[in-house]
């Protein structure tokens, strides 16, 4: 919400805002709006109306006992948090890290796998020339005796 720039642009439907945002008490109201609030408080009877509202809900509300919190949950929430740091880089790294890791991995294994499981050991002979066409052995030595012998 922009903030007014005189107590004439301060609303009603602005001090309603406040006083949903702030409660009923002013000093609990940011500095820039408390005086145009309280001067459309002082000048409009339906402004007036609505902080007369806020304060009596303020006043039910505080009349009301605090809510007894159960003597087990202060532990449960402290047993919840991570205990180290050393937890919590092994949870991000497992949950950042390795799973897409993993998801990458799969299709790879997978295809070494299957490629693998479909040789027949027939192919031996055919790779043992493959690889030595790309050997560097010299069967003859040109460059000292200038012709193949």
């Amino acid at each position: 919400m922009d903030e007014p720039r005189s107590p004439g642009d301060f609303t009603t439907a602005a001090l309603a805002d406040l006083l949903d945002r702030h409660g009923s008490n002013p000093e609990r109201w940011p500095e820039a709006q408390r005086a145009p609030a309280l001067a459309l408080v002082q000048t409009n009877a339906d402004a007036e109306r609505l902080l007369d509202e806020a304060r009596a809900l303020d006043a039910a509300l505080d009349a009301l006992p605090a809510p007894a919190m159960p003597s087990h949950l202060p532990g449960q929430v402290l047993d919840a948090l991570p205990r180290d740091f050393a937890e919590i880089a092994l949870d991000w790294l497992a949950a950042n890290f390795w799973r897409p890791v993993g998801f990458a991995l799969a299709p790879l294994l997978v295809g070494f796998a299957l490629g693998n499981a479909q040789q027949d050991g027939t192919g031996d002979l055919e790779d043992a020339v493959t690889l030595l066409a790309f050997d560097e052995v010299q069967l003859f030595d040109l460059a000292e005796n200038g012709n193949a012998e």
